[in-house]
């Protein structure tokens, strides 16, 4: 309910004439008071319909985040129905990368020693560091300084491009290297790869992980795309024995929308996967 003019004037009443008979308000009282009436209506006016438009905008945010969270947990119990694990994407509601976490944390039997984390922050993989098997992470980065992810941040440990021939680091001084969203950046990915055989110990495992059907430009650079059979022969050319290989969300139904026909995967395709995965391990050289 907006305030009247008599009322304004009742608390202006001090600055009010005074007659005999009582007060009476000067004329400029009346217009000062009908100045503030009008500023007041307008300010409520205008708090009314930001209040509005934010309780619309923030419930449908809402609506659209619950939307993607239940499609995210539904996919995430199906390819991972027995995981009670609740890993830093999901904590941080990046429901992108769900499936990214729970198939790191699936295979991390496979994760032990000294592991080379290439450009993720300490926050998003925590929990590898409480890993019993792992003795020590290293992160990596093409440049020194900082690594930065969803707004978390840690200092950068060993700095270089590995695709070059002359590597940063030692040979054989990994039992595990994660390469999560990395090789699709670097100018030579089967060069990397060799890197990795070098980079590895006896026996040591690399985990590789690429987008395939995602923004092109993503991140700059943004050179490669991989298939399986990609994968494959980058890992025969390195030496690496693949253990696994796998994909993350079949994109090609909808390209029913587009073209007419569906390309989900069938007997002899593989659709079109959102992201592409392998494990390799390094053959046992203990005895070389």
């Amino acid at each position: 309910m907006f305030l009247s003019s008599d009322y304004l004037l009742w608390c202006r009443l001090p600055a009010c004439s005074i007659s005999h008979a009582g007060w009476k308000p000067a004329p400029q009282e009346i217009g000062f008071c009908r100045f503030v009436l009008a500023a007041i209506e307008r300010e409520s006016m205008k708090r009314l319909f930001v209040n509005i438009y934010n309780f619309f905008f923030y419930s449908i945010q809402k609506i659209i985040g619950n939307f993607y969270r239940v499609r995210a947990h539904k996919r995430l119990r199906r390819l991972f129905p027995d995981s009670t694990f609740i890993g830093p994407y999901e904590k941080n509601k990046a429901y992108g990368s769900l499936l990214v976490e729970q198939w790191l944390y699936a295979n991390r039997e496979k994760i032990r020693g000294t592991v080379l984390d290439m450009s993720t922050p300490r926050a998003l993989h925590e929990w590898i560091y409480q890993l019993p098997s792992v003795d020590k992470i290293f992160i990596s980065d093409l440049h020194a300084g900082e690594v930065e992810k969803m707004g978390f941040r840690s200092p950068v440990d060993i700095a270089g491009d590995f695709c070059a021939e002359e590597l940063p680091v030692e040979e054989e001084s990994f039992d595990t290297i994660l390469c999560i969203s990395i090789l699709e950046h670097c100018e030579d990915p089967l060069a990397m790869m060799k890197n990795f055989q070098r980079l590895l110990r006896s026996q040591g495992f690399v985990f590789i992980l690429c987008p395939y059907a995602a923004i092109d430009g993503h991140m700059d650079p943004d050179y490669w795309r991989f298939g399986r059979d990609g994968y494959l022969l980058m890992a025969r050319k390195a030496g690496l024995k693949v253990i696994q290989t796998g994909q993350f969300i079949d994109l090609g139904k909808y390209l029913l929308y587009e073209y007419g026909e569906s390309a989900k995967a069938k007997s002899w395709h593989r659709g079109v996967p959102q992201m592409n995965w392998m494990i390799a391990q390094k053959a046992d050289t203990s005895n070389q």
